[in-house]
Order: C-alpha cells, then structure tokens, then sequence
C-alpha cells in the first residue's frame, strides 16, 4: 500500500508542487486582497458597501499575483503578456463572479460578518482559480 501511495505521489510531484507555489502567492495575495477589503470596508471614508470593496480589492490582487504566477509558479519566461494577461484576468473575473454570488448570500442571508464570509470564501475560489490559471492561462500551448 504505502508503494502505491509513493508512486502516486511522485508522479503527481510537479503538479503538488505548482499547487504548493499557487497556494503560496495565493497568500500573499490573499493577505493584500483581505487588508485592502477590509481598510476600504470598514475605515475608508466610514466604510466602502462591502461588495465594492471586494471588487477593488480582488482586482488589485490579482494584478499583483498575474506576474508572479506567470514567473515563479508557472515557470512562464517567454513574454506573452498581450495573450495571457486577458486569459488571466478573464479566469480572475470568474473568480471574482463566484466571489461576489457568494459574498453577497454569506452576508444577506447567513448573515455573517463582512471580512470572515471574505476570508471562508477566498480559501473555496483558491481551487476554482489554480484550475483555470493551470488549464487556460499558462497550459503551455501560448508560446
């Protein structure tokens, strides 16, 4: 069994490890995504509606992220910007669309707090991204 196990994982190990480097910058950008959400929501001129302040947030997150997936998650050295960055931001508008719906039902009708529903919701869109990102932005065939 634990054969098995090892083989598995072994011939997983490149895709264990782009998942292990999203997730790390996913961090990183989270942490920016979260404390900008959160200045705008609740300090920025007495508090930005919390659905704006996911908008804005998430976009600049994910013009920070874009060039670090693209260079040290995704190995992509080749400029090819004109075509992965609109792929890009077209999969983050995705994410940002499942945000949003789900932002949106965690506070309307569960009613939970602005900031937490954004913090549970970002670790369910982490999957939904890497897969798009993996697939569409930088599967290779863009060279």
């Amino acid at each position: 069994m634990s054969h098995l196990l090892t083989k598995f994982f072994i011939s997983r190990k490149p895709l264990i490890k782009q998942a292990l480097r999203y997730a790390a910058v996913g961090v990183w950008g989270a942490t920016f995504d979260i404390t900008l959400f959160t200045i705008l929501n609740q300090w920025f001129f007495g508090g930005v509606h919390y659905l704006l302040a996911n908008i804005i947030s998430l976009i600049s997150s994910n013009i920070f992220t874009y060039f670090i997936q693209k260079k040290w998650t995704f190995k992509h050295k080749y400029a090819r910007h004109r075509i992965q960055m609109p792929i890009y931001f077209f999969t983050s508008f995705i994410g940002l669309g499942c945000n949003e719906i789900l932002l949106f039902f965690a506070v309307h009708y569960l009613h939970w707090q602005a900031t937490g529903a954004k913090i549970l919701i970002a670790f369910m869109v982490f999957f939904v991204n890497f897969t798009l990102d993996k697939h569409l932005t930088f599967n290779g065939r863009l060279k």
